[in-house]
């Protein structure tokens, strides 16, 4: 055996113990993965690497100056050790070598010399080749460089030599299934490992997931009533047998076959039953609950998992409450969910996804502000997050803060350059602080970075507002197209946008035929409307009726809120004087002078009239 000198104590348990078993075979990648030291021992460590090294490819002169970009480590190196070790050491070389290999390996990855890593550990499994977990440690390697037929045929060449290993074949199939999208080929793999370890929960996990990618459900269920048999207590098994029947058999939002789920809760009851005293395993069977869409029974257990006694950190109990809510707002169990979200936050105040989740919540009791402030937290934790920041700033323009979105965006637009979400929403903000030039060129920004399906599939929530803004900024065919789109978008707002579209051109005295159309459907939709009539009347008196339109324009001045009084009242002024009647022409004059008193030659046109007709006082 090797001989590692002297390793302080609490260093000892990170260091892999039997570094040589007795027969002097390799030691396993997986345990050579684990050679982690505190910081203080970090230099040590390299240095018994070294002597490793040194020891396991007998050249034990060559300790001194070894690095790991040295030449490959042979015995012919040292003829001496080579004639000394014929005559006096039966044992084969070979397994020293490969060792020294795998050790060097390791060296250079700790120096971040990936490329001498990979080449050392092939040299490694060259010498070995019937070690599986170095085949299997190298196939890996080989698809982080790309290689997955080099990958597969590392496997192939050890699987020769270790017929009997099942881990061969559940990496086989991995590789075959993920890799080279091949579940055919999989599935061959996969039925080995079953064969070769049918207690085994990852042989069991691979068969499935290649037989779902097939379609092949009966077999998998067929699977499940052979696996509900296995002889095992062991918790672990059972629930990640579950899991992976449960990823594969079921697709979550949506209801099992009954049939199914009766063959599923035979092993899932056993994983239930196995892991009932530890919280851990009580969560998972949870999750699996929720993915069968059985929500009622992972209500229970998450809770169970939460009351049982364990040492999980604060933030590991505050993800299962986070789990809890979610569940129990699917089963529209409000106020619940919000206490365990609440929960949720109250442990890990840092995880902007437990205030989002509450925000949720309230969106859904339609709390608005309350959930306008927990997006405002989680966003301010996780500036990066666009999704959460875009969330933010659609929850302020619905609430009319206007200001606050608008600076939201524009730090968006600043931070994700080439994110057209952002520009459009700032377009909005702006457009509703009455900045409707900056809000059309924020809309044009933003169009220029989509494609033509992308500008097809912006909402009428989005072209309705835009449409307005691009009237009042004075460009007329910009905002009839916006709003032509959001007329055959959407009927719920189809009738506002057509609204707006026919009054913009019955005051340019253009379109006058399609606006009567838009304005006619707009009153179908909605006849009691104030503002569908005033545009009505307002394009009846435009089209030569000016006693329709008094009759339009008297019926929508009864029922228009106040504030919104002063057009309707400037409408029924001009059909008035058009039929010669000056009295009730300044009755609306002087009501809309009230209204807008700082409206030019308002006052000029009052008077004319006064002299022109004293019964007006």
């Amino acid at each position: 055996m090797v001989v590692l000198g002297e390793i302080p104590e609490n260093a000892r348990s990170a260091w892999p113990r039997g570094l040589m078993s007795p027969s002097n075979q390799v030691i396993s990648p997986e345990v050579l993965e684990t050679i982690e030291a505190p910081p203080v021992f970090r230099v040590r460590l390299r240095y018994h690497l070294r002597l490793a090294v040194a020891v396991a490819a007998g050249l034990l002169p060559s300790l001194i100056g070894i690095r790991a970009d040295s030449p490959p480590l042979q015995g012919d190196m040292v003829p001496h050790v080579r004639q000394t070790r014929a005559t006096h050491d039966p044992l084969p070389r070979e397994p020293f070598q490969s060792t020294a290999f795998l050790l060097r390996s390791a060296l250079a990855q700790e120096e971040d010399n990936s490329d001498l890593a990979h080449k050392s550990l092939h040299q490694a499994w060259v010498l070995n080749h019937a070690n599986p977990s170095l085949a299997v440690r190298l196939a890996y390697q080989a698809l982080e460089l790309e290689d997955v037929k080099g990958a597969q045929a590392v496997l192939e060449e050890t699987a020769k030599r270790c017929p009997k290993d099942h881990t061969l074949k559940i990496h086989q199939a991995v590789i075959s299934l993920r890799y080279q999208s091949n579940p055919r080929s999989a599935l061959g793999y996969a039925e080995l490992a079953y064969q070769l370890a049918p207690a085994n929960p990852r042989s069991i996990n691979i068969l499935t997931e290649t037989l779902a990618e097939l379609g092949q459900i009966n077999r998998i269920e067929q699977l499940l009533t052979s696996c509900s048999s296995i002889p095992s207590n062991d918790p672990d098994f059972w629930v990640t047998t579950s899991e992976s029947f449960a990823k594969n058999l079921f697709t979550e939002g949506e209801l099992p076959h009954p049939q199914t789920l009766a063959r599923f809760n035979a092993i899932l009851r056993r994983s239930i039953e196995s892991g009932l005293s530890n919280a851990t395993y009580t969560e998972r069977n949870a999750d699996i609950c929720v993915r069968s869409g059985q929500l009622p029974e992972a209500v229970l257990l998450y809770r169970r998992s939460l009351n049982l006694t364990d040492e999980r950190p604060t933030q590991r109990r505050a993800i299962t409450h986070h789990k809890l809510a979610r569940t129990l707002l699917s089963l529209d169990k409000d106020a619940d969910a919000l206490t365990s979200a609440s929960q949720a936050v109250a442990l890990d105040e840092t995880n902007p996804s437990h205030l989002e989740l509450r925000a949720d919540i309230h969106l859904e009791q339609k709390n608005w502000h309350l959930a306008l402030s927990d997006l405002s937290r989680g966003a301010s934790l996780e500036p990066e997050s666009l999704e959460l920041q875009i969330r933010t700033a659609n929850l302020e323009i619905k609430l009319r803060e206007f200001e606050s979105a608008s600076n939201r965006c524009r730090s968006l637009c600043e931070s994700f350059p080439s994110a057209p979400t952002p520009k459009i929403l700032l377009a909005i903000a702006l457009a509703s602080l009455g900045k409707h030039h900056d809000a059309i060129t924020q809309l044009s920004a933003a169009e220029n970075l989509l494609t033509e399906s992308e500008q097809a599939s912006i909402g009428p929530e989005i072209l309705f507002p835009l449409g307005v803004a691009a009237e009042k900024a004075g460009l007329a065919e910009k905002a009839a197209s916006l709003l032509k789109k959001c007329i055959s978008q959407d009927e719920e707002l189809s009738p506002d946008a057509a609204n707006h579209l026919a009054f913009m051109w019955i005051e340019t005295n253009s379109n006058l035929e399609e606006a009567g159309t838009l304005i006619r459907k707009a009153l179908q939709a909605n006849p009691d409307s104030p503002y569908y009539r005033d545009t009505f009347g307002w394009w009846l008196f435009k089209m030569g009726e000016p006693k329709a339109a008094l009759d339009e324009l008297v019926r929508a001045l009864k029922r228009m809120p106040t504030p919104e009084q002063p057009d309707v009242h400037s409408h029924l002024a001009e059909v008035y004087w058009s039929l010669n009647d000056p009295v009730n022409t300044a009755r609306h004059l002087k009501a809309f002078a009230e209204m807008r008193p700082d409206t030019p030659g308002l006052e000029e046109r009052i008077e004319t009239l006064r002299i022109a007709n004293p019964e007006i006082r």
